[in-house]
């Protein structure tokens, strides 16, 4: 449980919190579509957050926006957003569009930069960023020209500072904020993490980008503000293979699975019976299905297709 003190000190104390107390445990593992698997300790995450804090603070002051134009998930993406707030600007995520404004998510990021205004746009890279994406004001850094640095004498956030904005997808008109201030994000985790209930630390593995609201907090901030692991990978690898999100559960020892509806219903379409029960999802204790309409044939197909791989019963 977090106490009231550690809600008073913000997103990034938190996190600077857990990384001291666990520096080596594995804090974020990435599986790429190539089957290539990333890790990064806790130790490690830091390094790569604080170049980011580093830069961000030199140039831009508290409470700027800095959009996250990175790809959906994975130890860039997470460091990208912890420099942020670390450096007590309010992250952005947002979808990075194909090419240009010529389609649904560029049309997408151009109403997000009309209404919040940003200064700054996150990017893996200078040169793969496609062009007539941002307006002049907006001024790319990329993440590969960062040399490292310690981010020091950075203050707290306060508890009501926005950490992040969190837009919706726009498929009824112009997106829409949530404001994601830091004591709410911390409250939310909390509370999640007082329905976990076992001595274990959070282990999720998720396939949702980290711009979505799911994403970004069951699947990243649940387990990195708590001491856990987040294990992740892309929705295109996902889409691709929906197995191989329950292979990630069963190889990891995940213990919570987050995901909506549709993408239950995708893994028993997709895995077949033989195949379920080779895998060993035993370490599971919490599915979340939401983000979506939650379908009763869903939870019940799934649950009895994956009880012979060890997923226990529902509670």
């Amino acid at each position: 449980m977090l106490t009231d003190g550690n809600r008073s000190s913000g997103v990034s104390a938190q996190f600077t919190r857990v990384a001291g107390e666990f520096p080596d445990r594995v804090a974020l593992r990435f599986l790429s579509g190539d089957g290539t698997v990333t890790e990064r300790t806790y130790a490690q995450l830091v390094a790569e957050r604080d170049p980011v804090a580093a830069a961000l603070a030199a140039e831009f002051a508290p409470g700027d926006r800095a959009l996250l134009l990175l790809p959906p998930t994975g130890p860039q993406f997470v460091a990208a957003f912890l420099g942020c707030v670390h450096a007590g600007l309010v992250a952005v995520p947002v979808p990075l569009p194909a090419s240009g404004r010529l389609n649904r998510a560029g049309d997408r990021l151009a109403g997000i930069v009309a209404d919040c205004d940003p200064v700054v746009a996150l990017v893996a890279d200078a040169a793969g960023l496609p062009p007539g994406v941002l307006p002049d004001a907006v001024r790319p850094l990329a993440l590969d020209t960062l040399p490292p640095a310690p981010a020091t004498g950075l203050p707290d956030r306060a508890p009501d500072e926005i950490a992040f904005l969190q837009y919706s997808s726009g498929s009824t008109g112009t997106p829409k904020a949530v404001c994601n201030t830091h004591d709410a994000v911390l409250r939310q985790v909390d509370q999640l993490n007082a329905m976990w209930g076992f001595p274990e630390p959070i282990h999720v593995a998720g396939w949702l980008p980290l711009y979505h609201d799911m994403g970004m907090l069951q699947q990243a901030l649940l387990p990195l503000l708590t001491g856990g692991t987040a294990t992740m990978m892309s929705p295109a690898t996902f889409a691709a293979d929906p197995a191989r999100w329950l292979r990630a559960a069963s190889t990891y020892r995940a213990n919570w699975i987050a995901g909506p509806d549709f993408g239950f219903a995708r893994c028993v379409e997709a895995v077949p019976a033989a195949e379920a029960a080779t895998l060993d999802l035993g370490a599971i204790r919490y599915v979340a299905n939401g983000a979506e309409p939650i379908r009763e044939q869903t939870v019940r197909r799934f649950a009895a297709h994956f009880a012979a791989a060890g997923l226990p019963p529902r509670r």
